[in-house]
């Protein structure tokens, strides 16, 4: 039954869903008509009345055939419907009497059919002369009651009537259950499209997504790139220059010595030791300070936080640079001989921060003095490195974790430095869930601060 419907109403890959209702309206145009005829001579109409009733038979068909053949629904739409208002209503108003007659029930399912089939101007002119044709029937019925044909008898007009009722609604409803039926799977057909309209909307979202990622992953990556091309060209700088600079004067101090140590006191030999020592320091740290800003650039070193003992990595550090301090004129005070403080962190970065920030006080100090003292809380503790050294100005403040920018100035000895030693301990500080401080006032001293959290035992 369902390939039967499609055939004769339209495929749907080749007519649209109004096509498709405009067949079903002209097939039931013309069975409606064969209605009448058969109507209009069993009741003993008027002979015009199934005149009139076979010519719409005929005006239905063609528009039909012609729909079918084109694929065209705008001739066979003016054809029926134009007939339908202009000709078939007015005629069948008077020749199936009148206002009286049963033809008036016809008048709205014409009305409904253009409704749903037309659209745009052609609804609106078909709306019109429908209307029109009507309201005009009904005038001329009442200045010419003689036009109209009457029933041959009561009988045969309560049959017309109950015949008209029954074939408009009967044609009614199936019309309005196959027009539901069919705009009921276009809806469908047409949710599905929305469906996978919405579901290639989402895919193209995620894609697009996805591919706005891979772009923040590639600038990330090509900003990574930057930096590490960056970083190797300050590492190849560094060594090209500033590590140059210490072997240079431990070549030119040893040839001294060794050509001329014949003719040279004890005591300048002396000097010359000490020089070669400093030197070497130097050189010592640099090489350290290169390795271990090269590894944190590469993320090579390995972050193990512990409980780690602040107190003994300060005298470790102190112990270490106790020479080269006494040889500056530098006294080195360790307040309150330091408590016993645990804190929770790496153990080497630490000691690298802890190094670094007590070499700096040394090499900007002379004969004065170094103050270490910590101050600890419930949650951290706060070691700080102060000196009385030459001090820091402002503007050199701004750029003292700035590997590019960084202003690199001499020790009271002429000592020189990379600039690498404090961006390490911002970074080691900040890595172990700390802060670095820092405070200074030119040719009064510096103070160096960082807090690392307080190791808290989770076993009690």
């Amino acid at each position: 039954m369902k390939d039967f419907l499609q055939k004769i109403i339209g495929d749907e890959k080749r007519f649209n869903l109004q096509h498709r209702i405009l067949n079903i309206s002209l097939l039931f145009g013309a069975f409606i008509s064969i209605l009448g005829i058969i109507t209009n001579l069993t009741l003993d109409l008027h002979w015009s009345s199934t005149l009139i009733a076979l010519f719409s038979l005929i005006i239905f068909s063609i528009s039909y055939i012609i729909s079918k053949v084109t694929i065209k629904s705008k001739l066979p739409t003016i054809l029926g419907f134009g007939f339908l208002v202009l000709f078939f209503s007015p005629f069948m108003w008077f020749v199936n009497a009148g206002s009286s007659g049963g033809f008036q029930y016809y008048i709205f399912f014409f009305l409904a059919a253009i409704i749903v089939i037309t659209r745009g101007n052609i609804r609106l002119i078909l709306i019109g002369i429908l209307g029109i044709a009507t309201l005009s029937s009904m005038i001329i019925e009442f200045y010419h009651p003689e036009y109209i044909i009457p029933y041959p008898s009561r009988i045969n007009k309560y049959l017309d009537l109950t015949s008209s009722f029954i074939i408009v609604f009967t044609g009614i409803t199936i019309y309005t259950i196959i027009s539901v039926n069919q705009y009921t799977q276009a809806n469908k057909k047409l949710s599905f499209k929305n469906q996978l309209l919405k579901q290639s909307r989402k895919e193209i979202i995620e894609h697009k997504r996805k591919i706005e990622q891979q772009k923040g992953d590639l600038e990330q990556q090509t900003k990574s790139l930057q930096e590490l091309n960056e970083t190797k060209d300050r590492f190849f700088s560094i060594i090209s220059h500033d590590l140059k600079s210490p072997f240079n004067a431990l070549l030119g101090l040893t040839e001294l010595l060794q050509l001329e140590r014949k003719d040279m006191s004890d005591a300048e030999q002396g000097k010359l030791i000490d020089l070669i020592n400093r030197s070497s320091e130097q050189a010592y740290n640099l090489v350290l300070n290169l390795l271990d800003w090269s590894r944190s650039q590469t993320n090579e070193i390995e972050f193990k936080p512990i409980q780690l003992n602040l107190t003994k990595l300060v005298y470790e550090n102190v112990e270490f640079v106790k020479t080269p301090a006494t040889n500056k004129g530098i006294n080195i005070l360790i307040e309150n001989k330091l408590e016993e403080n645990y804190v929770f962190a790496d153990q080497n970065m630490i000691n690298t921060v802890i190094r670094n920030l007590i070499s700096n006080a040394i090499k900007y100090t002379e004969n004065g003095e170094i103050r270490i003292k910590t101050d600890c809380s419930t949650t951290d503790c706060k070691l700080s490195i102060s000196d009385t050294g030459i001090g820091i100005s402002k503007e050199s403040m701004k750029k003292l974790f700035d590997t590019n920018n960084n202003i690199l100035a001499a020790g009271t000895k002429g000592e020189k430095g990379t600039g690498l030693g404090l961006v390490l301990c911002k970074e080691f500080i900040e890595k172990n869930q700390g802060e670095l401080f820092v405070e200074s006032t030119v040719n009064k001293g510096s103070t160096f601060s960082f807090s690392l959290p307080l190791f808290i035992d989770k076993s009690n």
